[in-house]
C-alpha cells in the first residue's frame, strides 16, 4: 500500500471514526436519559409554557445531534470505500485520495454540527430546570 494512503487510513480515517462513534454514543445516551427522566426533572403539569419550549428545543437538538453523528459515520465509511482499496492495482489508490479527503472534510463538518446540537441541547435544559424551580418558589406551588 502507498505510504500516503496508509497514512490516510491510519490517521485521518481513524480519528474521525473514533470521534464520530464517541459523539454518537454520548448523544444517544443523553437522548435516552432525556426521554426516561425528563418528567422527573421537570413537572410538566406545573411548568410554565416557556419551559415546554426549552424542553422541545433540547429534544429536537438531541435528535439532530444523533442524526449528524450518523451522517458523519456514513461519510467516514464512504471515504474509505472511495479509496478503492480492494482494487487489483494499488497505484490507482493514490488517484482517489483527494476525493476521500474531501468526503472526510464533509464528515467532519457534520460531526461539528452534531457536537453543536448536543451542546445547544445542554444549554437549553439547564434554563428549563432553573425557570421551573424559580417559578415554583415565586408562586408558592409545590
Amino acid at each position: 500500500m502507498d505510504p500516503y494512503v496508509s497514512a490516510f487510513v491510519r490517521y485521518d480515517y481513524g480519528s474521525l471514526n473514533d470521534l464520530a462513534k464517541s459523539a454518537l454514543t454520548l448523544s444517544s445516551a443523553s437522548l435516552g436519559f432525556y426521554v426516561a427522566f425528563v418528567d422527573k426533572v421537570v413537572d410538566a403539569s406545573k411548568a410554565p409554557i416557556i419551559v415546554h419550549r426549552y424542553l422541545d428545543k433540547a429534544f429536537y437538538s438531541l435528535i439532530c445531534a444523533v442524526g449528524f453523528c450518523v451522517i458523519a459515520l456514513i461519510a467516514n465509511c464512504w471515504a474509505l470505500s472511495s479509496l478503492g482499496l480492494s482494487s487489483s492495482k494499488p497505484e490507482q489508490n493514490l488517484l482517489y485520495l483527494p476525493n476521500a479527503r474531501n468526503i472526510l472534510f464533509f464528515g467532519r463538518g457534520f460531526l461539528l454540527f452534531g457536537s453543536g446540537c448536543y451542546l445547544y441541547s445542554l444549554s437549553t435544559l439547564f434554563p428549563a430546570k432553573i425557570r421551573v424551580t424559580k417559578s415554583l418558589r415565586d408562586y408558592g406551588r409545590d
